[in-house]
C-alpha cells in the first residue's frame, strides 16, 4: 500500500534490508559513534530505545562494518535462552565444541576468548540481541 502511494521500488522497512540501503541519519551516527568507541575501549554497552527503530539494523551494519581478521564477530539473536542455551550458542559462535557441563562450557568461552585476544590477536566482540 505505501510503495504504490508514495512510488517507492522497496519495502522501506523491511526486516532483512540490506547494509547498502540504509540512510545514516544523525541518531544512526551518534549510535555508531558509541559502538566504535566501545569496540576501541573493549568495553560493553546497551542500546535501548522503541522498538521498530533500527537497533538491530544498528547492529548488522557495525558487525559487517568490522574487519574479520581483527574481529570475531559472536551475533545471538534470541532473549529467550537458557543460560545453558547461552553458553552452547557461544560455544558455536566461537567455533568450540561444548562440554555438557555448565562450568566447563565457561570454562571453555574464556580459554577461547583469551586465546583468541592473546595469541591470535583478534578481538572477540559478542552481540546479543533482543536481550
Amino acid at each position: 500500500m505505501f510503495k504504490s502511494f508514495y512510488g517507492l521500488s522497496m519495502d522501506s522497512f523491511p526486516k532483512n534490508m540490506e547494509i547498502k540501503h540504509h540512510f545514516k541519519s544523525n541518531d544512526f551516527t551518534q549510535a555508531l559513534n558509541r559502538l566504535e568507541f566501545l569496540k576501541n575501549t573493549k568495553g560493553f554497552g546497551l542500546i535501548t530505545d522503541e522498538p521498530g527503530v533500527g537497533k538491530s539494523y544498528l547492529l548488522r551494519y557495525f558487525v559487517n562494518s568490522l574487519n574479520p581478521n581483527l574481529f570475531k564477530c559472536v551475533y545471538i539473536p534470541i532473549s529467550t535462552l537458557t543460560v545453558m542455551d547461552f553458553y552452547r550458542a557461544l560455544c558455536n559462535g566461537l567455533g568450540i565444541n561444548p562440554s555438557h557441563k555448565k562450568m566447563e562450557m565457561f570454562k571453555q568461552i574464556q580459554e577461547s576468548i583469551y586465546s583468541y585476544h592473546h595469541s591470535k590477536n583478534i578481538t572477540p566482540v559478542i552481540t546479543v540481541d533482543e536481550a
